[in-house]
């Protein structure tokens, strides 16, 4: 603004730095909400236009923010609604950036170079198709072994579609012809949001009729899915005396039993192992049997959870009591909600010990229970807390789970535990009119109409 006589009207140099230390502040709250992948982000995003994000967008769409990438995808599409909504000028830069970053990066089996490759691959559909130059190029550079082994092979779905899919079947179909010693799973064919995965089969056969590769894949794929229906079906047909056998060199190793060998024992087989654990003389020798009776395996103790409780180590947190704790959560009794109520008021009882007021809740618990979080600093120790609040909220669905699953909802690392905690609360009908407003901004907010009313969480 200009004053009538002509100079410059300036705010006070107060003022301005003032202004300059709010915009960092907010650059900060929107780096660390985006990060998390949280649907916040781009409410900030939004609503501070005269605050420039490029920066933090350009890391959004280079690097791998997420928890855990195996289970919660990667975030690409979240990166996007960012990039979509710059202006061109800004657009140009994260461009500019993400193109030098995927010149200059190794190929890799890393979620990292996925996300940054299936990012690149929806900017070049959208803005710029010499992004999609590039990623060919890094394909057709790649050997045989590169190509199966490490790279992406969605980056070429996400590009081309179903175009897409031939060439990596023709690709890998000319080196399944030299070499018969590959495996190669139907998943590709599910993996075009455009197309049934029987409908993308058919036109590949159709496509194998003239194409030898085409075909040399598909018969590939044949013989992996006949191997795989035969393995399942020797074990399905191993009696349970085999099982029997390979559960006890497992408790007897201390090894994990896995849910499916554990389902498989009689009554008769869990008394021999609960008469094994009464036995025991020392913590070690439990180890493998509290590996069985465990919410992994799903297979709750057989006998009187006095069993169990009366051999408690003296040292509150060691991992022994963590795996003993974790055999308790499947009964109820006023020794253990005495037990949750010492763990609940005392910071002296790790946060495991929640565990047990799944069984053993009580109204009001959930303030307690936020608090007990609260003070988890370690993002793995906050991670496996959720499970377990998860848990708890998921047996006992009350209005007393807000405090709880709203904090977990604003911290956790992990977005799929946030949409289960999201879920949770929209059961309970407490879910809070602003997480609405921004989940349809979420990283992760894909659940069923089951999940979303916290039936399979």
């Amino acid at each position: 603004m200009t004053t009538q006589t002509g100079r410059k009207d300036l705010a006070p140099i107060s003022m301005i730095k003032m202004k300059q230390k709010n915009a960092d502040s907010v650059r900060r709250e929107f780096r660390r909400l985006s990060q998390l992948g949280h649907g916040r982000a781009f409410l900030v995003f939004r609503d501070n236009p005269h605050i420039d994000f490029t920066k933090d967008i350009i890391s959004l769409c280079v690097h791998d923010y997420t928890y855990d990438a195996q289970c919660e995808g990667n975030r690409s599409e979240y990166a996007m609604q960012f990039v979509r909504a710059l202006s061109p000028h800004a657009r140009a830069k994260v461009i500019a950036a993400v193109k030098k970053r995927l010149q200059g990066e190794a190929v890799s089996n890393s979620w990292h170079y996925e996300h940054l490759c299936i990012t690149a691959a929806k900017i070049a559909r959208e803005f710029d198709g010499t992004l999609g130059d590039i990623l060919r190029t890094l394909y057709a550079a790649c050997d045989d072994d590169t190509v199966y082994r490490v790279f992406p092979e969605s980056v070429l779905l996400e590009l081309d579609g179903f175009e897409g899919l031939i060439a990596v079947a023709q690709r890998k179909g000319k080196a399944f012809l030299d070499n018969s010693d590959w495996w190669e799973t139907d998943s590709l064919f599910y993996a075009l949001p455009s197309m049934e995965g029987s409908e993308v089969e058919e036109r590949l056969k159709t496509l194998a009729q003239t194409n030898r590769a085409i075909r040399a894949y598909l018969e590939v794929v044949r013989q992996t899915e006949e191997s795989q229906q035969q393995c399942k079906k020797e074990y399905e047909a191993s009696n349970t005396e085999n099982v029997f056998e390979r559960v006890k060199a497992l408790v007897s190793a201390q090894k994990r039993v896995s849910p499916l060998a554990a389902k498989k024992l009689t009554t008769a087989q869990l008394a021999f192992f609960a008469d094994g654990f009464k036995a025991c003389r020392t913590q070690k020798e439990r180890f493998g049997y509290l590996r069985l009776f465990s919410p992994t395996t799903r297979i709750p103790y057989p006998a009187d959870a006095h069993d169990l409780l009366s051999r408690i180590s003296r040292r509150t947190n060691c991992l022994y009591n963590e795996y003993l704790i974790d055999s308790l959560s499947f009964f109820s009794s006023p020794e253990l909600r005495a037990l949750a109520e010492r763990a609940l008021e005392s910071d002296e009882y790790g946060f495991f010990y929640l565990a047990l007021l799944e069984k053993n809740y009580r109204t009001g618990d959930g303030e307690r229970i936020e608090k007990r979080l609260r003070a988890l600093k370690n993002k793995d120790e906050l991670h496996t807390a959720t499970r377990i609040t998860r848990n708890i909220y998921k047996a006992n669905t009350n209005a007393d789970c807000l405090l709880p699953l709203r904090f977990i909802y604003e911290t956790t690392p992990c977005s799929l535990c946030r949409s289960y905690v999201i879920a949770l609360m929209e059961k309970a009908n407490v879910l809070p009119s602003d997480i609405k407003t921004e989940i349809q901004f979420d990283s992760l907010y894909k659940l069923n109409k089951d999940e979303q009313k916290g039936k399979n969480l």
